[in-house]
C-alpha cells in the first residue's frame, strides 16, 4: 500500500506491506466552499451574537488585529481585507489599524512571510508587527485568572479601543482545539504569562489532550484572559487536509470559536476500532512540520492510536531544525525523558527545572511512557538527530525496519497522513494516553 504524508511542500510517499496495514486515519474535511471570500464577507456582516463588524466599529478610533505567524496556515490573505474595509468605511483611520503577530515565544515572522501570509497588498498599505514575548517592557499587567496565573499582555493589544483576532480552528495537543482564545494568551502573552500557562501543573492534568475542552485547565485559563482583555470579534475559519475553507465563523469570541469546533470536531475525527501496534503519522506539513520542536504535535496526535508498548513512527522534515535555543538548551542538560521528568516533577519548588519550550519535551515523554518514539525522513543533521531524545532516521524505510524489528512481521498498523490535523476515536479511555 502506498500512502502519501504531509510533509514539507512536496509529500512524502510511502510504501507499506497491504497485510499489516488496518486503518488509514484521514481528515475527512467538510464540504469545501465555492466562494470563500463571499463567506467571509457574509460572516461579518451576519455575526455569532455580535453587531456586524462595520457596526461594532462604529465610534472606535484605535483598532488591533490579532492575525497567526508564519507556523500557521491562516488564510490571513482573504480574511484581512473585507475586515480592514470594514473598519475603515467605520470611521477608523488607517494608520490606527495595527496588524499583530500573535508570535507567542516563537520568532519574529519575516517581511517576506508577513508577505506571504497577509498578502502584498496589505502588507505594503498597513501597519505590521510582531509581538516580541521576551521584551518584559513591552507588556502589561491585564488580570489574573482563577488559577493563579497573572497575565500580562502586549501593551500595543491593550491599548487598542477595538480588539480582533483571525485565525483557524484545528486540535491542539494541550488546549483541545486551536484558534480563539489563543491568539491572545500565548499569542500576545509574555514569556512569564506563557511559561505559566505551560507549567508541569497545568499540563499533567489529563485533561490537557487534543480534542478536550472540558475541564482543560489551559483552555479555561486562556478564555478567562482573552474574555478579561477585552477581545470582541474574531474570524475563524475551517479547513480541510488541502487548506481549503470549509466554514467561515465570526463574532463574539467565546461563541464563535465554539461554533467552529462543532463545525470541525466531525471533519477531523476518524474511528479506529482498536489500537495498533504500528502508528505511522506525520508532522502535518508545512509549515507545520519546519521544526522537530512542531512536530510533537504528530507524535501526541497519534497517543490514542498505538497500544501500550507499541511505537509511532513520525516523518516530519525539520527543515528549520530542531526549535528555539531554549528547546535544544534543555536536550543538553538531560540525558534522557527518565532524567528531565525527575527535574520537572521536583516536589520542592526551589529544585524544580523550568525553561521557556521544555513543554514540548514534556509532551513527547508522556508519548514515550506508553511507547517507543521514531523521528523518520527529517532533514536534521547528524549533530542535531544525536541530540534527541529518540532515534532519527534519514530515510523513512529504515525507521519503518526498526518498527518491525520490535514489533514483529505481524505488527499491525495505522496511518495518519495528516498528522495533528486529525483526532482519533480509539476504544481505549482517553485518561490512558499517558
Amino acid at each position: 500500500m502506498k500512502v502519501t504524508l504531509a510533509y514539507d511542500t512536496t509529500g512524502l510517499e510511502v510504501e507499506l506491506p497491504d497485510k499489516n496495514v488496518k486503518a488509514v486515519l484521514r481528515h475527512r474535511g467538510g464540504k469545501v466552499l465555492n466562494d470563500p471570500a463571499a463567506a467571509i464577507r457574509s460572516a461579518l456582516a451576519n455575526p455569532i451574537h455580535s453587531d456586524p463588524l462595520a457596526k461594532l466599529a462604529e465610534g472606535r478610533k484605535t483598532a488591533c488585529i490579532l492575525i497567526c505567524d508564519h507556523t500557521r496556515p491562516s488564510p490571513d490573505r482573504l480574511m484581512l481585507p473585507p475586515m480592514l474595509q470594514a473598519l475603515e468605511s467605520a470611521g477608523i483611520a488607517r494608520a490606527d489599524i495595527l496588524i499583530l503577530v500573535a508570535t507567542g515565544l516563537h520568532r519574529p515572522s519575516t517581511p517576506q512571510e508577513i508577505e506571504r501570509m497577509v498578502g502584498p497588498q496589505v502588507a505594503a498599505d498597513y501597519r505590521i508587527e510582531n509581538h516580541d514575548a521576551r521584551d518584559r517592557d513591552a507588556h502589561a499587567f491585564c488580570c489574573k485568572t482563577a488559577d493563579g496565573i497573572a497575565a500580562d499582555l502586549d501593551k500595543r493589544y491593550l491599548a487598542a479601543e477595538l480588539k480582533l483576532a483571525t485565525g483557524f480552528v484545528e486540535p491542539h495537543l494541550m488546549a483541545g482545539f486551536g484558534g480563539g482564545r489563543k491568539m491572545v494568551a500565548p499569542g500576545v502573552a509574555s514569556a512569564d504569562t506563557i511559561c505559566a500557562l505551560h507549567s508541569p501543573r497545568i499540563l499533567e492534568n489529563r485533561r490537557c489532550r487534543e480534542g478536550n475542552l472540558a475541564g482543560n485547565p489551559l483552555h479555561d485559563a486562556a478564555t478567562e484572559i482573552a474574555r478579561t482583555s477585552g477581545l470582541e470579534f474574531i474570524v475563524h475559519v475551517t479547513m480541510d487536509d488541502q487548506r481549503r475553507i470549509t466554514g467561515v465563523y465570526a463574532g463574539t469570541p467565546g461563541e464563535t470559536f465554539e461554533a467552529a469546533v462543532r463545525g470541525i470536531r466531525p471533519q477531523v475525527t476518524a474511528k479506529l476500532p482498536e489500537p495498533t501496534d504500528i502508528v505511522v503519522t506525520s508532522g502535518g506539513g508545512a509549515p507545520l512540520d519546519a521544526s522537530y520542536y512542531q512536530t510533537v504535535k504528530g507524535i501526541t496526535a497519534a497517543l490514542p492510536a498505538v497500544r501500550p508498548g507499541g511505537v509511532i513512527l513520525v516523518a516530519s522534515s525539520c527543515s528549520e531544525g530542531l526549535g528555539s535555543e531554549d528547546f535544544v538548551a534543555t536536550m543538553t542538560q538531560f540525558k534522557g525523558f527518565e532524567e528531565f521528568r525527575d527535574a520537572i516533577l521536583e516536589e520542592e519548588d526551589a529544585k524544580r527545572y523550568f525553561r521557556i519550550d521544555q513543554w514540548q519535551h514534556e509532551q513527547v515523554s508522556h508519548a514515550d511512557r506508553k511507547a517507543d518514539v521514531i523521528l523518520a525522513q527529517s532533514m536534521l543533521s547528524a549533530e542535531d538527530r544525536g541530540r534527541l531524545w529518540i532515534p532519527a532516521t534519514e530515510q523513512f524505510a529504515e525507521a519503518l525496519a526498526m518498527a518491525f524489528k520490535q514489533q514483529g512481521d505481524d505488527a499491525t498498523i495505522s496511518v495518519m497522513p495528516d498528522g495533528p490535523y486529525v483526532l482519533v476515536d480509539a476504544p481505549a479511555p482517553p485518561e490512558t494516553i499517558f
